[in-house]
């Protein structure tokens, strides 16, 4: 299923689902951020942090008929530190742009 990303932090995001996710669900997670380097020839200009997160709030709480997106918070379970690191670089980053 793929998320769209409202908000991120160290400890979770929250984002938009085509679909009603239930609260406790685990899932196994892939985002896709922007690769600060330069890229040449084929590259994608994206790195990927994967991880675990489970979902702590869905809204609306339950499923609604022809409903086409909720609102879902999840909170990272697991991650290996090579990827914890890239997400902690890359909130960094975003901090230090945002303070300029």
């Amino acid at each position: 299923m793929e998320l769209e990303t409202i908000d991120l932090s160290a400890g979770g995001f929250s984002c938009t689902a085509p679909a009603f996710l239930p609260l406790m669900t685990k899932m196994a997670i892939s985002l896709v951020l922007p690769d600060p380097r330069p890229r040449t020839g084929d590259g994608n200009g994206h790195e990927t942090v994967n991880g675990e997160a489970v979902v702590v709030r869905t809204e609306p709480a339950a499923p609604v008929e022809g409903h086409a997106t909720y609102r879902v918070a999840l909170f990272f379970s697991g991650m290996d530190e090579a990827d914890r690191q890239r997400l902690l670089d890359f909130l960094g980053r975003q901090s230090a742009k945002a303070a300029t």
